[in-house]
């Protein structure tokens, strides 16, 4: 009776763990219902983290919504995170993201630099807006394999006191100046623009051009955008703070650029432009630079230049421009913290933030949808690593791969030489080393001077940089009286200081 109730037991169980087995192959082969999909998915996206990301240099996108569901469809499988990208331009960015940082407000990544202002490295990093980064860049941690791409020296040249703030964007690793012509027009009135090598050099060509094109803005310049930058002043904060060396190696003195022989001979020419009308009128004011080339109102502005950058910079506008180089490529600070990503200290979900950046520097699948887009949509592929945009659709043309994070992993564009990494790679062998490559001025202490400085050059700057001036020398000269009564001298002094120090330990 008993062995007969222990069989009986044992067929049941054995029935039961049959017909168990073969419900479990049904739903292995066949696809989950919709209802069961849609469960899992709304379940995913509660569990998500949700990041915001502040990037500069591009407006809103017409398909933001839709790349943005492909990218967060991306990230959910890959990292549970999905991302809020907020773009803005070159104007905005400074004040608003600034602001922000200011105020704690949550952020979870934004770009940074040495030239952004308000919202810039210098001027965040050593007063604790930014989470300190050395951890995640340890072995074993979230942002290791972005190290390994990057590489030690271009990833902690821009430490503060040993500390990393943010992570470089892996781009060209030197820079030079230099012009982009509207091509069209140089064909049309046979202008020599490859005998540019000066500001001044531009004199002839702009006049041609204001013969004949007289509503035309010969040089495009603006209060972030202005031909000043081909002096190449080796900054040692932000671009509009004081304090600088020559960027040619011939000593180590730091001075005041803003009152050096070479600074008041462009303002000069700036004004004499300026009188000239090759300057349009409220250029001390204007932000929106790259309207006016969108546009067609603008032939040439000065850029910061790089192999290919001419055919770079056309893609998406309506006319094809033509690159001079005047200076010579150098390694400076300038490119490590030229185009950086920090994560806020306000971040509520700061590890998620890091994963998210290593995996925009490593998953070439993330870059380039980041960069271009969808593919069959966005654009097409011609090779395994050459794609063509798509003529229909320009919903999504940031154009900013020297932004999102990692260029050397992007798709080149038919347009473009397909070479174009390996002449990056020779153009950063090519470069000079500036003797302060790897220093970074620790300005934590002299807050209050900076700030000041930097209200007085917002006064009177962008009416020097544009020529928009009655009398440079007069101008220039209450300028730098303000500011050596604002404490210039006592910042001049610490800046040389730090600076002695680091080369003698160095």
């Amino acid at each position: 009776m008993k062995r007969a109730r222990i069989i009986t037991i044992i067929l049941c169980v054995m029935l039961m763990g049959a017909m168990l087995f073969t419900g479990c192959g049904a739903k292995e082969d066949a696809a989950p219902a919709a209802s069961d999909a849609e469960s899992t998915a709304a379940a995913s996206q509660e569990d998500a983290v949700e990041l915001k990301w502040y990037v500069i240099g591009a407006q809103e996108q017409e398909d933001q919504d839709m790349v943005e569901e492909k990218i967060n469809e991306y990230l959910l499988e890959k990292i549970n995170a999905t991302v809020d990208i907020v773009f803005l331009d070159y104007g905005d960015y400074p004040q608003v993201v600034g602001t922000k940082l200011a105020a704690g407000e949550e952020i979870d990544i934004c770009f940074t630099s040495g030239w952004t202002g308000a919202a810039g490295y210098r001027a965040n990093a050593p007063i604790g807006n930014f989470v300190a980064l050395n951890d995640y860049f340890e072995p074993g941690g979230i942002l290791y394999e972005t190290r390994e791409i990057i590489g030690d020296d271009f990833l902690f040249a821009t430490q503060i006191d040993g500390v990393s703030y943010a992570i470089p964007c892996n781009k060209e690793k030197a820079h030079n100046w230099g012009f982009l012509f509207r091509q069209d027009i140089v064909d049309e009135l046979s202008l020599d623009v490859n005998s540019v090598k000066t500001v001044e050099d531009l004199e002839p060509i702009l006049a041609a051009v204001k013969s004949a094109y007289p509503e035309m803005i010969g040089l495009v310049t603006a209060t972030g955008e202005a031909p000043y930058r081909l002096l190449d002043w080796n900054t040692l904060l932000d671009d509009d703070v004081p304090g600088a060396l020559y960027p040619d190696n011939r000593d180590n003195v730091v001075v005041n650029q803003f009152e050096m022989p070479e600074t008041i001979a462009h303002f000069k020419t700036m004004k004499a432009y300026y009188d000239a009308g090759y300057i349009r009128s409220d250029a001390d004011t204007y932000e929106s630079w790259m309207g006016d080339l969108e546009s067609g109102q603008g032939f040439c502005v000065s850029q910061s230049m790089k192999p290919g950058k001419d055919v770079e910079f056309s893609q998406g506008l309506d006319y094809t421009f033509v690159q001079v180089d005047c200076t010579v490529p150098v390694m400076s600070n300038r490119e490590a913290d030229g185009s950086m990503m920090a994560i806020p200290i306000g971040s509520k979900n700061p590890d998620k933030a890091a994963e998210l950046l290593n995996l925009a520097n490593t998953d070439k699948y993330l870059n380039n949808l980041l960069n271009y887009g969808i593919e069959g949509v966005h654009f097409t592929k011609v090779s395994d690593n050459i794609i063509e945009l798509s003529a229909d659709n320009a919903g999504w043309r940031p154009n900013i791969t020297w932004v999102f994070p990692n260029q050397f992993m992007s798709y080149v564009m038919s347009s473009e030489d397909p070479e174009k990494f390996v002449k990056f790679e020779e153009y950063n062998e090519s470069a000079i080393p500036l003797n302060n490559l790897g220093f970074v001025y620790n300005g934590a202490d002299k807050e209050n001077i900076v700030s000041a400085l930097k209200a007085i050059t917002a006064q009177y700057t962008p009416r020097l940089y544009a020529g928009a001036v009655d009398d440079v020398d007069a101008l220039v000269g209450e300028m730098n009286q303000k500011m050596y009564d604002a404490g210039l001298q006592e910042l001049l002094d610490d800046m040389q200081t730090q600076y002695d120090a680091w080369l003698a330990a160095k």
